[in-house]
């Protein structure tokens, strides 16, 4: 009882409602927003074809990749460039279609102002996987010495690592974003936007944890309606439309419904992060 009367008394130093309601406008503004919603929500709509049965074990997915290791390759780098250049693209352009800055200063060619965001983006994300790599390997040095010298890994030693990673992965989801907006959106370089991106964690870390858990629920709600939407779409069509293959209506149906989604989540985090940081 508590807990939920800390959480809504975190909610009205910033409505969380309002941020919601205009997030939801915002996605519906504009079609220029879906272009790059598209690009985010192309892999996710993809493992629909690739990964169609959820109970498939993990060991034959992991025999699958083994057997193909280059399609395996190219499939998760271009999920990561799909993703990372729609991302990039789309924080940008949510950015300048704000009423704030309509009249902002002239663009740059689509083109050069596009590759730009990706690459500042890419430069972002590839220091963040080289800091977990480093982390990962540390966390994991006690428990490979135990390995190799008595041949067995404690599990006191597991769950310590497991403890100290799960609040590290957290907080650097929060510095990932906030490090994005400053990264993309500001003249801050890669080292500052960071740094910005901690400090504003930092100070307001309730807030956040706050928003994290509302952002979590409104994606929970999105997924569950999003399956009960699609077994009624392929019900209906066997009925109507047989000629037409349920995988396709799948894939049709989640590829539409996540890129409105994706437009829909950026822009909540986007106006989060401006009554965040604004003064």
């Amino acid at each position: 009882m508590f807990a939920i009367d800390h959480l809504l008394s975190v909610m009205e130093k910033i409505s969380f409602f309002e941020i919601l309601k205009e997030s939801w406008d915002t996605s519906f503004s504009r079609t220029s927003f879906l272009f790059f919603g598209f690009f985010i929500a192309l892999p996710l709509a993809v493992q629909t074809i690739v990964l169609p049965d959820a109970s498939l074990p993990q060991t034959a997915l992991l025999e699958k990749a083994a057997h193909h290791p280059l399609l395996t390759l190219l499939l998760i780098g271009s999920f990561f460039v799909f993703k990372l250049f729609g991302k990039s693209n789309l924080i940008t352009t949510l950015h300048q279609n704000t009423k704030k800055n309509e009249h902002a200063e002239k663009k740059n060619p689509f083109f050069q102002e596009a590759s730009r965001n990706f690459k500042k983006a890419f430069l972002l994300d590839i220091t963040l996987a080289l800091f977990f790599l480093i982390l990962f390997l540390v966390l994991a040095l006690p428990s490979l010495i135990s390995f190799f010298t008595s041949g067995t890994v404690p599990e006191t030693l597991l769950v310590l690592s497991a403890l100290i990673l799960i609040p590290v992965v957290i907080i650097s989801f929060f510095v990932r974003e906030f490090s994005f907006f400053y990264f993309l959106l500001s003249p801050l370089r890669l080292k500052a936007s960071f740094e910005a991106g901690a400090t504003l964690f930092t100070k307001k870390r309730n807030l956040c944890l706050a928003f994290g858990l509302f952002a979590l629920l409104q994606t929970l709600l999105f997924t569950f309606f999003l399956n009960l939407a699609m077994l009624g779409i392929v019900a209906l069509s066997q009925k109507v439309t047989p000629f037409l293959s349920e995988t396709v209506l799948l894939f049709s149906g989640t590829l539409l419904s996540l890129t409105w989604y994706e437009v829909f989540k950026q822009a909540l985090w986007l106006n989060f992060f401006k009554r965040l940081a604004t003064p």
